[in-house]
């Protein structure tokens, strides 16, 4: 009877154990997934802000600038709700802007810090993009990681 007492009480504990590690591993999968689309986010973002040009029109909360990558166009970037937007050309309105993060990731802040956007500064352009993100699953709703990069624009002459 003690035996049989030790053992429902091993097996109670380990049962234990194993739930909630099934539960961390739910929650480090939501994470880590958010935070992988994240980076690709901020990652093409970086990738078309490098090659492009004239970025008077940016704010802290707006990324606006003349594209090379989408044939000289003016491209924006935005937080709309909790996605990033993306909008070709004529940037008027949040609708006008299409998002780009994946469902299951919670952008919670995105800014732009600008160094060089002015000519008469004489400096090449810089643009420094700053994110939080979190994810949408429930288990993982309270963690946000906090992103960061530096991008310099090759396109000095114009």
């Amino acid at each position: 009877m003690v035996a049989t007492s030790v053992f429902i009480i091993l097996v109670a504990l380990s049962t234990g154990v194993f739930v909630q590690t099934l539960r961390t591993q739910r929650t480090l999968s939501a994470v880590t997934a958010a935070n992988e689309s994240a980076s690709q986010i901020l990652e093409q973002v970086a990738r078309e802000a490098r090659t492009g040009y004239n970025f008077q029109a940016s704010t802290a909360d707006t990324l606006v600038f003349t594209s090379t990558q989408a044939n000289n166009q003016t491209v924006g970037y935005k937080l709309v709700g909790s996605s990033v937007g993306r909008c070709l050309s004529v940037c008027a309105a949040d609708s006008d802007y299409k998002a780009i993060t994946s469902t299951d990731v919670k952008v919670e802040k995105l800014n732009f810090l600008y160094y060089g956007v002015n000519p008469a500064d004489n400096a090449p352009p810089r643009v420094t993009i700053l994110m939080t993100v979190g994810t949408s699953k429930d288990s993982a709703s309270n963690i946000e990681t906090n992103l960061e990069t530096t991008v310099s624009a090759r396109n000095v002459s114009k």
